[in-house]
This record gives C-alpha cells, structure tokens and sequence, in this order.
C-alpha cells in the first residue's frame, strides 16, 4: 500500500509485514466473517524502525450480527473512515447512508445514532481500511508507550 503527499508523491508503502505475522494479504483471518458477538481489538504493532497502530472493531449489520473489520490508524488521513471495496460490500446495504444535498456518504453509530462520513480509500490502497484523523480525535485516541486506546469508542459501529 502507498499513501501519498498532497503532491500525490510515495512517502510510505505499506507491506505485508506491517501486519502481524497471522494477517493474510494485511487482513485479519476472521475479519469480512459474520460474528454473533462483536469484535475490538487493539493492536500495536512494534518493528523495529516503525510502529503501527490497527484497530479491529466491528460493525452491527443486523439485530445480532456484527462483521469485524481492521483499520490502520492513520493520523495522517485528514478524514474519519475510508472502506475498502471489501468493507463496503459488508456494510453497504445495511449501514451506508447517503446525504444527496452534501453528496456525502456516511454511517450512524449503532449506539449513539451520531454521523461519521466515509470515504473511498486513494485508489492506489483501495484494499485498505483506515481511520483517519477526525475519527481518531473524535473517538479520543489515546498512545502510551506500546499500547493505545481511545477514552469514547463504542464496543461497536
């Protein structure tokens, strides 16, 4: 995966070994899996000239059926969610929204009822899920020395 300056220059790639060794093609074995429980995990990621901060939560697709996805925390995406083409075949019937006055799109908190816009991720990383740096101060992320959490992140989107 690129991601890119407002240039549209590389300034990272993304590898297979960004992700913990048990991700396949940088997605968790049981992300994308209809689940009876929801799913949060955080996940620092240490090497040794980087870290990575990923996020596996779930979304509330029916009354009791959650679809776990992971999104790479990213501080430098300006926005809140980017959906892969993956994660929008996932969600897109039950939870995406559109706003046809703002041409936006966005979801409602299952708890809260509250809007977060969504975006595509840049083209070049549309198998990406990220969460960008509104969502991330939204959610009240919070980094300590090998670890992360957020202080106002539902159990579930």
């Amino acid at each position: 995966m690129l991601m890119l300056n407002d240039a549209d220059e590389v300034c990272i790639i993304l590898y297979d070994s960004d992700f913990p060794d048990y991700y396949i093609n940088q997605e968790h074995p049981e992300d994308y899996k209809l689940m009876r429980e929801p799913v949060l995990d955080y996940i620092y990621h240490a090497k040794k000239y980087h870290n990575r901060l990923l996020l596996r939560i779930s979304f509330k697709i029916d009354n009791d059926l959650f679809v776990p996805i992971t999104f790479v925390c990213d501080t430098g995406a300006p926005g809140s969610l980017y959906l892969s083409e993956k994660a929008r075949e996932q969600i897109e019937d039950a939870r995406i929204l559109k706003d046809r006055d703002l041409g936006i799109e966005y979801i409602k908190l299952s708890t809260t009822k509250k809007k977060i816009q969504i975006d595509d991720p840049p083209s070049n990383h549309k198998n990406i899920n990220i969460m960008g740096l509104m969502a991330l101060s939204r959610f009240g992320l919070n980094v300590d020395y090998e670890s992360f959490d957020f202080k106002n992140l539902p159990d579930y989107l």
